[in-house]
């Protein structure tokens, strides 16, 4: 069975940040190790944030993901 694009980088993102459970995750992290456009990985992790996969909170570099 083959995943779209979207649908595979939301399951990538959601196994990686689940190798590091409770630790805060940067966007910036997430595209230098999964290699997701920014603008792209972005718009993702807003979906995912708004469906309650994951919480994001604002910090001194931006929004974290948690």
């Amino acid at each position: 069975m083959a995943l779209n694009r979207t649908t595979s980088y939301a399951l990538r993102i959601l196994i990686q940040m689940n190798e590091e459970p409770g630790k805060v995750i940067s966007a910036k992290y997430l595209h230098d190790l999964l290699g997701i456009k920014k603008q792209y990985l972005r718009r993702l992790l807003t979906d995912l944030s708004r469906h309650g996969f994951i919480q994001s909170a604002l910090g001194r570099k931006g929004i974290q993901f948690i």
